[in-house]
């Protein structure tokens, strides 16, 4: 069908705690499986409805950016150093490890090759390991700094 986009084929990549997230260097998450959850901006309500109302007078709050859910297969890696870990996978489990306050760069590349950046904290890197009928699972939560940029249209000379 002409206009929609599947989710199968996209792909997340980590990055560094680079300033701009356009330009950055990362890595691939492997083994993803599903991006769960909503981006983009939501305000809250500020209720402001008085006795007098007949209706409820809402105002805008704050905006949120979303958070996005990475729920993928521990990919295993014979690399002692990566927590024998695939490399995507290691710096995502390093990122939700880190506690300072800064957020890391991550982008998100759709299969109709459109790219989204994002900037977040990575709260936690949890494993399952679910029955004899399932494979190890990882999760993280990335709750969004900002909206979603989507990547700059090229400039033409």
């Amino acid at each position: 069908m002409a206009g929609l986009t599947r989710t199968r084929g996209s792909e997340i990549h980590i990055g560094t705690k680079a300033a701009s997230p356009i330009g950055d260097t990362y890595t691939k998450i492997e083994g993803v499986k599903a991006l769960n959850g909503n981006i983009g901006r939501t305000f809250g309500q500020i209720d402001a409805t008085v006795l007098d109302d007949d209706y409820a007078q809402v105002r805008k709050n704050i905006g949120n950016a979303g958070t996005l859910e990475i729920v993928g297969n521990l990919e295993d890696s014979a690399n002692e150093a990566t927590d024998f870990l695939a490399a995507g996978q290691h710096k995502l489990k390093e990122a939700a490890d880190d506690t300072s306050d800064e957020p890391y760069n991550f982008k998100v590349v759709r299969p109709n090759g459109r790219t989204y950046y994002l900037k977040s904290e990575v709260f936690g890197f949890t494993h399952s390991f679910g029955t004899n009928a399932n494979l190890n699972e990882f999760r993280s939560n990335l709750p969004l700094r900002q909206p979603p940029m989507p990547e700059p249209e090229p400039v033409e000379d």
